[in-house]
Formats: C-alpha cells, sequence, structure tokens
C-alpha cells in the first residue's frame, strides 16, 4: 500500500489499527513516499493519488473529496490578531510549499480564487517542499497554513489548529485508491480495498462539520 508521506501520517495510519483488528492474520506493508507510486511501475498492489480519477492502465475507487481552510495555532492568533478578509492575510506569516504537486492548492492559486494576486515572495513566508512539516509548523505557531481538512481533522477537533477565516475552497480533484487494472488483486489487497474504500465513504466531511472561526477574545 503506497501513499504520500503526509496522507500516509495523518490519514492512513490512524486507520490502520481498525483493519488489523478487522484482518489480524493479514501482513500490511506500508510505503510512504513523495511523489506518487504509481503500481504499473513497483510492486506496490494499491496507492492513494489525488487527481481526476481516470489513470490510463489503472482502475480506481473514490475515497473522499476535500475542503480546503486556513488554519494556524491558537497562540499565533493571540499574537498576530485574527484576520477579518482573505487579503489581510498578506500580512501574515504564510506557510507555504516550495515544490507542490500541481494538483494541490498553493496560497497563490488560493488568493487568485479571491481576485487577490499575492507577491512573489511575501517577507516572511516560510517554505517547505513537505506537508507534514508545514501542518507541525503551524502547530508551533509559526504561521498560516492551507489546511485539507481530512488530513487535519483530529488537529481541528483538539483544538492545536482552528480556521482563520470563513471561507472555504473544495479543490476540483479528489483522493482515490489505485489499482493496477492489468492484474487481479489477492484477497489480501482486494479486503484492504473494500475496507478502506468503506472507512473513507463512512466518515465524509462536509461544511457544516468544521468548527467555527477562531475569535480572539
Amino acid at each position: 500500500m503506497a501513499a504520500s508521506v503526509a496522507l500516509a501520517s495523518l490519514w492512513l495510519m490512524p486507520r490502520v489499527v481498525g483493519f488489523r483488528e478487522h484482518r489480524p492474520d493479514t501482513t500490511l506493508r506500508l510505503l510512504a513516499a513523495d511523489p506518487y507510486t504509481d503500481p504499473q511501475n513497483s510492486d506496490v498492489d494499491l496507492a492513494l493519488r489525488f487527481g481526476a480519477g481516470h489513470w490510463p492502465g489503472l482502475a480506481s475507487a473514490k475515497l473522499f473529496d476535500d475542503l480546503v481552510v486556513p488554519v494556524a495555532s491558537p497562540a499565533y492568533l493571540e499574537r498576530r490578531g485574527v484576520p477579518d478578509r482573505p487579503d489581510d492575510l498578506l500580512g501574515h506569516t504564510l506557510l507555504d510549499h516550495d515544490d507542490i504537486d500541481p494538483t494541490w492548492m498553493p496560497w497563490r492559486s488560493w488568493f487568485a480564487e479571491f481576485g487577490i494576486a499575492m507577491p512573489r515572495r511575501t517577507s516572511d513566508a516560510l517554505l517547505f517542499n513537505a506537508y507534514l512539516n508545514m501542518v507541525q509548523a503551524a502547530t508551533d505557531g509559526q504561521g498560516v497554513a492551507l489546511g485539507w481538512v481530512h488530513l487535519i481533522r483530529r488537529s481541528l477537533e483538539r483544538g492545536d489548529l482552528v480556521r482563520v477565516l470563513p471561507d472555504i475552497r473544495k479543490p476540483r480533484e479528489m483522493q482515490y485508491l489505485t489499482w493496477r487494472a492489468s492484474r487481479e488483486l489477492s484477497s489480501a489487497a482486494t479486503a484492504f480495498r473494500d475496507w478502506i474504500v468503506a472507512e473513507a465513504r463512512a466518515e465524509r466531511i462536509t461544511q457544516k462539520d468544521l468548527p467555527p472561526v477562531y475569535r480572539t477574545a
């Protein structure tokens, strides 16, 4: 089973215990790697992939679509203040990807949806090549990040990260489970595929499931 480092760490691993209880006799090998691992060019049976859902030579099953919201730690917002509008974020420390998958939404694309031209680099931006590190920096109070809700759900529930603005964006692409169309899956791989698809579809997150925007006292 292959997934990006962020997806494996933040979404898949918390659920693996459920599969192991369901199938205790099955050995699961998890490959966490960036960029995407293609089942056609590797020995993995299954791989999580973000996109439109149609790739030559691959079969796929939709897991979930996602929501993107600006997030920060409460400590950061108490120190720097809560923005009122999207363009207010240009005055904040923005945590961003230095080398990002084009199907993901960086800050420049997020601002563009509001008709805002983002400067080439804000003066105190922090850049990361790994989403997991960027989320940790946001949790540590170092700035504002774009949070993919399925990945940061637990951080939102604990209050480690909070919503900064009411604005929500829903990317066109979705998260899929993929496998080689020309090769029959083993019974164990089929069991994991069916289980993780059911898990994902049972926990669909909508806008009404999100916590309210953070407000300082």
